[in-house]
């Protein structure tokens, strides 16, 4: 048997069914498949009963696309012809055409009032009343998209069945309702070989038992950290000094919500320091005070929430204010978009939440729109 992804596995044996045909799936051309099944989404909007993607990303990135292209899906649900300048593959073409048969302008102008209302807020439930639930994955590294699934959705409840890799799904979510923070999977064991090795860590990943299973969370991968001097930022810490100061920008009055982050450590100057790319919506307006002043307090809200060994150092000035740089509408789209052109998977694709590559921090620094650093006096 030839190696291959779980997803791809899924395909061919025919397990995913949904509202688009197969040949919209299949499509090679990432913009014309995810125009296709959105397309087809909307057309069968009374069948739908659950939306989601494998990783919550992916998701938000379906929405996002949606806002861009209304016009068009709309223009071609009410005139009943997928777009040729959009739809160039003739095997999807005729697919999507297939379910697009008949003209439809009153769904289409039903359509077109949700997505042209003043708020995106709810969009998930009001395009597609019946589902019941958005499911993907919203543990890990996912966790910083509750807040955006939260507004699209309209209080759907965020499902996570399951928790795997790119070869083998390896953990079940026996409680699939239980709210994203609380959620623990079952391993598989028969599902495939697992090794364990020893890892120093304070947190303990086990969190119970189903009969004779033990039950994990997710709390991060090994290896990513962020640094400095003797400095030693893991995933987990940097997510959770992110999350707990983005709750800031949702307060009144600005009522950000945090896109997407990534960060890296800058050691072009003396001395080094942290930068937090960030992307917020609605776009943060330039040279506003009251942003600036907020901006700063997340910056060093960020800080305070890093180690006793961060703060020491950052006190003693060997390491550099922490810096956030946000970024145009986009620009991590922009960066998985370049992700999977150097040959990354589109279906198991991640937000690296360490830019290690020159070529990322070179194409996030192109799409910067605004620097802020933190004032905080860090004790030592």
């Amino acid at each position: 048997m030839k190696a291959r992804t779980v997803v791809t596995s899924f395909l061919n044996a025919g397990a995913v069914h949904g509202t688009s045909p197969e040949a919209a799936i299949r499509c090679t051309d990432f913009e014309e498949s995810m125009y296709a099944q959105l397309l087809c989404g909307l057309v069968r909007r009374n069948e739908v009963v659950r939306v989601g993607t494998v990783f919550a990303t992916a998701f938000l990135r379906a929405i996002t696309f949606l806002e861009r292209h209304w016009h068009e899906l709309c223009h071609d649900i009410g005139t009943a012809g997928a777009r040729y300048g959009v739809l160039s593959d003739p095997a999807c073409r005729h697919a999507v055409n297939a379910v697009v048969a008949r003209p439809d302008p009153e769904l289409a102008d039903a359509i077109a009032a949700e997505c042209s209302a003043p708020s995106w807020r709810g969009i998930v439930r009001r395009l597609w009343p019946r589902a019941k639930y958005i499911e993907a994955i919203v543990t890990g590294s996912m966790a910083q998209c509750v807040p955006m699934l939260d507004f699209y959705g309209g209080g759907l409840p965020l499902v996570s069945m399951v928790y795997g890799s790119s070869e083998s799904y390896f953990g079940i979510n026996i409680r699939p309702l239980d709210p994203p923070d609380d959620v623990a999977y079952t391993l598989i064991p028969n599902m495939c070989y697992f090794e364990f090795i020893k890892v120093d860590h304070d947190h303990d990943t086990v969190s119970g038992f189903h009969n004779a299973a033990p039950q994990f969370r997710f709390v991060r991968r090994r290896n990513v950290v962020l640094s400095v001097d003797a400095d030693k930022t893991t995933e987990d810490d940097l997510h959770r000094a992110v999350v707990a100061a983005a709750k800031r920008l949702l307060e009144p009055p600005l009522g950000f919500v945090l896109i997407d982050y990534t960060a890296y450590a800058d050691a072009s100057s003396v001395p080094g320091h942290y930068v937090l790319f960030c992307e917020l919506t609605p776009p943060a307006p330039r040279n506003d005070d009251v942003v600036a002043r907020v901006m700063v307090a997340c910056c060093g809200a960020v800080e305070e929430g890093l180690d006793a060994m961060y703060r020491q150092l950052r006190g003693r000035r060997d390491i550099g204010p922490l810096e956030i740089r946000v970024v145009s509408p986009g620009a991590f789209d922009a960066l998985m978009d370049a992700r999977v052109a150097r040959g990354a998977s589109v279906s198991q694709y991640k937000t690296p939440r360490c830019a290690a590559r020159a070529e990322d921090v070179a194409l996030l620094d192109a799409l910067v729109v605004n620097r802020f650093f933190s004032d905080a006096s860090l004790a030592t």
